[in-house]
């Protein structure tokens, strides 16, 4: 493992309790997993164009509130951030399909580390 490596998050994972029964620990196993591949899935497309929730919902075919979990997560371990204009340090918000004002997501320095460290 490098030290860029090293510095990277820990994204947050499905887990159960020691006393649930195997059942709901082979649930939470499963769930990390797909969860971590959907965190990986917007991550990657947050890096090619930033997006609102609702873009990822398009993109990836899944229920925005699902995507907008995974992305949160992204969110709170430092990968994404909320696009902010130069100008007046804004942040960017677009249009989604009720007209109501969303979010543009961006991809940060160490979102682009952890892509990196994702793809060796």
């Amino acid at each position: 493992m490098t030290s860029d490596q090293a510095e990277l998050p820990l994204l947050a994972v499905p887990t159960a309790r020691h006393d649930d029964p195997c059942t709901s620990h082979e649930a939470a196993l499963d769930a990390s997993h797909h969860c971590s591949l959907n965190q990986l899935k917007a991550l990657k497309l947050i890096a090619l164009c930033p997006c609102t929730d609702y873009d990822l919902e398009e993109k990836t075919g899944m229920q925005k509130n699902s995507i907008g979990k995974r992305r949160s997560d992204l969110y709170k371990a430092g990968l994404v951030r909320p696009q902010i204009y130069e100008i007046d340090g804004q942040i960017v918000k677009r249009p989604g399909p009720s007209g109501s004002n969303c979010i543009v997501w961006e991809i940060t320095e160490m979102g682009r580390r952890y892509l990196s460290a994702e793809l060796t």
